[in-house]
């Protein structure tokens, strides 16, 4: 699915299968915090076979969930700690009121 990004002939093609399986994918999701530490969720991961979504299928994925655009100052702030971390993402919560950002 990074291919998407390519610049390819295929790339509305390849758009619109991505945009179908995070559909699907995120339709099938646990609505519950129990449900995310289920076996379920786990099978259904590990049925994707997929590594990761690329940063388009990210972003799409978290608009689906509701996850909106990180604020500027933990955006700036989680580059600063992926740099030295070498970490590839970094997200935060609000356990209480949901998602508060991504990167």
């Amino acid at each position: 699915v990074t291919m998407l990004e390519l610049g390819l002939e295929c790339e509305e093609s390849l758009g619109r299968w991505l945009g179908r399986l995070i559909y699907h994918l995120t339709a099938a999701w646990p609505k519950t915090p129990e449900g995310w530490w289920s076996d379920y969720f786990e099978q259904l991961i590990v049925g994707v076979k997929v590594d990761h979504l690329g940063s388009a299928g990210t972003r799409l994925a978290l608009a689906r969930l509701g996850v909106a655009k990180a604020p500027g100052d933990f955006a700036a702030w989680a580059r600063g700690q992926a740099c030295s971390r070498g970490a590839a993402a970094l997200l935060e919560y609000d356990i209480e009121g949901g998602p508060r950002g991504m990167l």
